[in-house]
């Protein structure tokens, strides 16, 4: 098994963090520095991760993970709440 290099992991770290500006959310919100940490830990270590990170003020919730496999791309999907009702 390839496993993903520390550059690489940087890179992917990097986009899924931009991916969440990009949508308007802070670097100061709670869940973002929390997504932050996780790809940080990621980062250092290689070692896997995988789980969900909710966004309350924003009634979202963000998939996440962080593969060791070189084949697989770390992947942030941005969904709403389930159970949410829009106005």
């Amino acid at each position: 098994m390839d496993i993903k290099d520390k550059e690489t992991r940087v890179k992917e770290g990097v986009n899924l963090l931009r991916q969440l500006q990009e949508v308007g959310i802070s670097k100061d919100e709670p869940p973002y520095k929390e997504i932050q940490a996780k790809v940080s830990d990621w980062v250092k270590t290689g070692d896997p991760w995988q789980g969900k990170v909710e966004f309350f003020r924003y009634g979202r919730v963000a998939e996440i993970l962080l593969p060791r496999k070189a084949t697989a791309v770390a992947s942030l999907a941005l969904k709403m709440k389930p159970g949410l009702k829009l106005d």
